[in-house]
C-alpha cells in the first residue's frame, strides 16, 4: 500500500509539472517551437479589466542566463499563468508597458535547464521592452595624477580622482564603461602602447573592485593615438611639461536614465 501512494504522488508529481509546460522544454533550456498561452488566461491578480503587471524595465534587463527561479521572483515576480513556482521549467508573463504613443501589452517567456536555471527568453512581440534612455558622462584623467612616472598603479590621488569620475554614474544603472589609456609620443611605440594598455586595465580593475559587473567594463591601450597637443618647438623639460595632456586616461561611462 505504501509503495503504490509512493508511485501514485510521482506520477502525479509529472503529470503536474508537465501541465505547467506548453512548450517542449529540452534539458538544456530551450525548444524547437516557442508556445504561448492565451494573454486571456492569465492568473495574475488584478481589479477591473487590466491584465498583467506594470514591471521596471531596468529590473527586466538585469535578468540574464544562469540565474534561478529566486532571483528572477526578485526581478519579474511570481509567473502569470497557471505554470506554478517548482518543478516546472517555463515560466510566462503578461507585461504593461508605457511608450510614446500610448500603454501596450507584451508576453515574456522563460525556460529553464534541468537544474532550474534560466536558459531561454522570448518576447511577443520581439524587441517589445522599451528601450532604455541613456546619459553619457566622459572625464580625461591626467595620466601624472593617477600613477607615478614608468608605473601602472594607482596612486592614492589616482584612485581619489576615480571616486570621483564613479560618482557620476550612480544615478543611472550602468550600461557601461569605456576605458582608454593614452601617452606621449616620447619613448618606444611598442614600449608606450603596452605602457598604455597595463594603465587601462589598472583603471578597469579598480571599477571592479568597487562592485561594477566586468563585463560591461572594457579597457584599451591607444599609446600615442589622438594626441591632443603638439609641441614642435619645444625640448628637454620644457617638452615633456608640454606633452602633459597627451599622457592620461579618458573614462566614457554610459547610464540607462530612469524617468
Amino acid at each position: 500500500m505504501l509503495f503504490s501512494r509512493m508511485m501514485m504522488t510521482g506520477v502525479l508529481s509529472l503529470m503536474l509539472a508537465g501541465c505547467g509546460n506548453l512548450s517542449h522544454v529540452t534539458d538544456e533550456g530551450t525548444t524547437e517551437e516557442v508556445v504561448w498561452p492565451s494573454p486571456e488566461k492569465v492568473k495574475f491578480n488584478h481589479d477591473g479589466t487590466q491584465k498583467g503587471s506594470w514591471p521596471l524595465p531596468e529590473k527586466l534587463r538585469q535578468i540574464k542566463a544562469g540565474m534561478n527561479k529566486d532571483q528572477i521572483y526578485q526581478l519579474a515576480g511570481r509567473p502569470h499563468f497557471a505554470e506554478g513556482m517548482s518543478g516546472v521549467r517555463e515560466w510566462d508573463y503578461l507585461f504593461n508597458f508605457t511608450g510614446p504613443e500610448g500603454d501596450y501589452t507584451c508576453q515574456y517567456k522563460i525556460l529553464f535547464d534541468r537544474n532550474m536555471d534560466a536558459r531561454s527568453f522570448y518576447w511577443k512581440p520581439e524587441n517589445c521592452l522599451p528601450e532604455a534612455e541613456t546619459a553619457e558622462y566622459r572625464e580625461s584623467v591626467p595620466g601624472d595624477i593617477l600613477f607615478d612616472f614608468d608605473s601602472w598603479t594607482l596612486t592614492e590621488r589616482g584612485r581619489d580622482a576615480l571616486s570621483r569620475v564613479a560618482e557620476k554614474f550612480q544615478a543611472g544603472h550602468v550600461v557601461g564603461v569605456k576605458i582608454e589609456g593614452f601617452t606621449d609620443h616620447l619613448g618606444g611605440q611598442a614600449y608606450n602602447r603596452l605602457l598604455s594598455e597595463k594603465r587601462a586595465e589598472s583603471v578597469r580593475g579598480w571599477f571592479i573592485a568597487r562592485g561594477f559587473r566586468a563585463e560591461r567594463i572594457h579597457a584599451t591601450g591607444r599609446g600615442y593615438d589622438a594626441p591632443v597637443v603638439f609641441c614642435p618647438d619645444v625640448e628637454g623639460e620644457a617638452l615633456k611639461e608640454c606633452l602633459r595632456p597627451n599622457r592620461r586616461v579618458e573614462i566614457t561611462g554610459e547610464t540607462s536614465v530612469t524617468n
